[in-house]
């Protein structure tokens, strides 16, 4: 559970009946922030509903100082 949470960098890459979403997401519980990346690929029905058909979650890598 999260208190909020912020999509970044959103991008959508298409080809017929397939479409891939990827973006990073800032989630804030208190003061903890974590940073994720995630990908979702989606398929077009017949019935003409997108649907996820895989998803992928990583934390980001932190920048090094």
């Amino acid at each position: 559970q999260v208190d909020s949470y912020e999509m970044i960098n959103p991008k959508v890459q298409s080809a017929e009946n397939m479409a891939v979403l990827t973006y990073n997401l800032l989630s804030f519980s208190g003061e903890n922030c974590q940073k994720w990346n995630c990908t979702e690929v989606y398929q077009l029905f017949p019935d003409k509903q997108w649907k996820i058909i895989q998803t992928h979650w990583s934390f980001t890598k932190p920048e090094l100082k």
